[in-house]
């Protein structure tokens, strides 16, 4: 059985390659059509492309549709991602987070609601909101047909936008209404008919349970948009209403991280690893944490103790990013740089979050700065910049290259 990984690397492998198809079909195609008029393979191939752009747009419509009926429930719509793998754009249009992933194929809307009156009627309006745009556009593109036209003649006589409409909004209708999980950049997620029948079967012990997340993401986004008084408000509320929340006291986590607060981020962190018994397979996450928090308050007498956790992380999760990530800081304390330089490029290569990725390369850009190595510090330090700039490494890292190169 392969790791998430090497999973992932499998998925990515094949998202490139039909990614690389489309495009040298369509350079085929269109050399075929300006010098082969005599054949239909031309016509075949620019009709293909044509097929996989609409797949993508009729993802993005697909997406919107949910966006749509979430609004007209009720539900707080909170992100919708587009593609899969490394993210390669984040923003916000307002409250709505946006994320643009590599490889442009499938997508996910993210909702939820703070109270849960409904919540089964509500919740399946928001999940039929994608397919029934998809059924939209496949009634348009029928309209648009002549009434003695077939897919085979349609192909052959050149580019057909309505068919391609057709074809491409048939397929993604079939995949939504088939029940199965696919790959998602959080891992294995339900599809449509997958997500609408665990709602109708949910048990109410669940559902009293769902507005966790309403307060998870409310904080989250604060966060990131660095309002942490508000943030950790919706923490703070959540978890009056959800006490010992796991959840959101993990946001609290990563609120504390942004802020600096390193010794109390350790106390809770360790608190959770006490909890590990709630979240079968997270113990290494949770010995990572710690390892993590040890490492960033910079007391001499928690150094072992981060040796020790961050081992104990990679024995039990060795593939994971920020485990990889977490040990080789570790390592570069201990004065490892060698091998803490190796982990941290694995860490950075394989995370597919641009925050996570500013992060290793701070600690990359601190570890050449331990050996001397400006230039390459400087490097990585503008690198975590443009992932992310407001990653809370980077002032203590730019505070201790050469005033000349804390500029650049």
């Amino acid at each position: 059985m392969l790791c998430p990984v090497c999973q992932e690397k499998q998925h990515r492998v094949g998202g490139l390659f039909s990614l690389y198809f489309l495009l040298f079909v369509a350079v085929m195609g269109g050399l075929f059509a300006a010098f082969d008029q005599k054949t239909m393979i031309g016509a075949l191939l620019l009709n293909l492309a044509l097929l996989q752009v609409l797949v993508f747009l009729s993802t993005v419509l697909h997406e919107l549709g949910h966006l749509a009926c979430a609004q007209l429930a009720g539900l707080r719509v909170f992100g919708i991602e587009l593609g899969w793998g490394r993210c390669i754009a984040d923003f916000y249009t307002g409250p709505l987070r946006w994320q643009v992933r590599a490889l442009p194929f499938g997508g996910m809307a993210y909702a939820t609601m703070r109270e849960t009156a409904s919540y089964r009627l509500r919740q399946s309006l928001f999940v039929i909101g994608g397919p029934m745009v998809n059924v939209v556009l496949i009634l348009l593109a029928i309209g648009s047909f002549k009434s003695d036209e077939q897919l085979s003649d349609v192909m052959a006589q050149g580019l057909s936008p309505g068919m391609m409409l057709f074809v491409a909004n048939a397929g993604l209708l079939a995949l939504s209404l088939w029940p199965h999980k696919f790959s998602r950049s959080q891992g294995q997620a339900p599809n449509d008919a997958l997500l609408l029948w665990r709602i109708w079967k949910q048990p109410e012990s669940e559902i009293a349970q769902a507005p966790v997340y309403w307060y998870y993401y409310e904080a989250d986004y604060c966060r990131r948009k660095r309002s942490y008084a508000q943030a950790e408000k919706w923490v703070t509320e959540g978890l009056e209403r959800f006490p010992d929340s796991f959840l959101l006291l993990c946001e609290r986590v990563a609120i504390l991280d942004d802020q600096r607060d390193y010794r109390t981020g350790l106390e809770l962190s360790e608190r959770l690893l006490s909890r590990s018994a709630e979240q079968p397979g997270l113990e290494p996450l949770l010995l990572s944490n710690v390892a993590y928090f040890c490492t960033l308050t910079g007391e001499s007498n928690l150094i072992g103790r981060a040796d020790e956790s961050s081992q104990r992380g990679m024995e039990g999760m060795p593939w994971a990013p920020a485990v990889k990530g977490t040990r080789g800081a570790v390592l570069l304390k201990l004065g490892r740089y060698d091998e803490a330089l190796q982990l941290l490029k694995e860490a950075l290569a394989a995370h597919k979050e641009r925050a996570d990725g500013a992060t290793c390369a701070c600690w990359l850009a601190e570890g050449y700065l331990a050996l001397n190595e400006t230039a390459q510090a400087r490097r990585y330090l503008g690198m975590a910049r443009r992932l992310d700039p407001y990653c809370s490494l980077i002032e203590p890292v730019a505070g201790r290259l050469p005033a000349a190169d804390a500029s650049t």
